[in-house]
């Protein structure tokens, strides 16, 4: 499925629901309905979804280390067989 390309919606936020949509909108979650929900609500899920996003390990910058060697032996094959 290909990706649509949204501008952010409040580039430069003057409200704290601005500012909890706009980042949502960086982590790729758009809520509908987000302009007219209860503000506590909105911050619920603003939690939880970064929960979510910092559970990732890919996320936080945490390659476990037998896909850094995985990758490394893939690397120097390609160099090898001469395909870099």
């Amino acid at each position: 499925m290909p990706k649509l390309f949204l501008p952010n919606p409040y580039p430069d936020p003057q409200t704290e629901r601005e500012s909890l949509v706009g980042g949502l909108y960086k982590i790729g979650v758009i809520i509908p309905g987000s302009d007219t929900m209860e503000i506590q609500q909105l911050r619920d899920y603003f939690d939880w979804q970064m929960e979510r996003v910092d559970s990732r390990p890919m996320r936080q910058g945490n390659v476990p280390p037998e896909a850094v060697g995985a990758i490394r032996e893939y690397m120097d094959w390609r160099r090898k067989k001469g395909y870099s």
